[in-house]
This record gives structure tokens, C-alpha cells and sequence, in this order.
């Protein structure tokens, strides 16, 4: 269709409102997109049942190795700072505070966590950290 010259304004505002009334299309972002995309909102992109996991299969792990000694009764807590590489790999494990341990059970469960690497790891990649903080109970295998 030819529009006499003088009518350009014209065709650019009928343009601008063919534009505005017709449907835009939408595109959801994609999963992969976002790194928090499969974990809960308001946990800073972590999934709360992963860590739990995580932490279950470290304290077995480090359980599967640990002989407890008898002067450390069964359900006394020991907390445990682990330095750890991609992999699971365990650069260090100390004893902090609070620990109900004595210093053989300390010893103990040092050695236990140098035992037990690597820790687990494959799966629980969205919730590895390489400092873990982690408290320790006392039980038998």
C-alpha cells in the first residue's frame, strides 16, 4: 500500500501501535541459566536436603574409619574444622572448641577424617566447601 507523501508521520505511529497491540513473546529462563535455579529461594542458592545429605555421608564416611576409644562416651559431640580440595581430598582436620573429647579421642578423630578421605564428594558438588565446619557425635559403627 502507497501512502501520498506528507503521511510518513502517520505510518510511523499506526507502526508503533501495530507493535504495542501485538503479543510479545516471552522466554523463560532456562534452568542452567541460574546456578540456584533447582535450590529453594532464601537459602543463598543452597539445597537444605543436599547439605544434609552431604553431611550424613561425611560423618559415615568418617565414622566407617574412627575406632572410638573408651573414654569417649557414646554421644559426645567434638567439633571439627576440615580443609579439604576439590575431590575430597583432606588437607587438614583439627579439633576446635567445643569438644567433648579427651586428647586420645581427639587424636582419634583427627586421624579418623585423614582416614576416610576422600570424603564424599560426586553428587554433592552445588554444596561443597572446602573449609567444613562440622560437629561430630560419638557412636558406634
Amino acid at each position: 500500500m502507497l501512502l501520498p507523501s506528507g503521511d510518513e508521520t502517520d505510518v510511523v505511529e499506526l507502526l508503533a501501535a501495530l507493535r504495542a497491540a501485538l503479543p510479545r513473546p516471552t522466554v523463560a529462563p532456562s534452568p542452567a541459566a541460574s546456578p540456584a535455579a533447582s535450590a529453594p529461594p532464601g537459602n543463598d542458592g543452597i539445597d537444605p536436603s543436599l547439605l544434609a545429605r552431604y553431611q550424613a555421608a561425611i560423618q559415615q564416611a568418617v565414622l566407617s574409619k574412627w575406632t572410638r576409644p573408651e573414654t569417649v562416651p557414646l554421644g559426645a559431640r567434638c567439633k571439627l574444622v576440615i580443609r579439604q580440595l576439590p575431590g575430597g581430598e583432606v588437607m587438614s582436620a583439627e579439633v576446635s572448641s567445643p569438644c567433648d573429647y579427651d586428647e586420645q579421642g581427639r587424636r582419634s578423630i583427627e586421624a579418623a577424617v585423614l582416614k576416610a578421605q576422600p570424603l564424599p564428594h560426586a553428587g554433592f558438588e552445588p554444596v561443597f566447601n572446602r573449609t567444613l565446619i562440622f560437629t561430630f557425635t560419638a557412636q558406634d559403627r
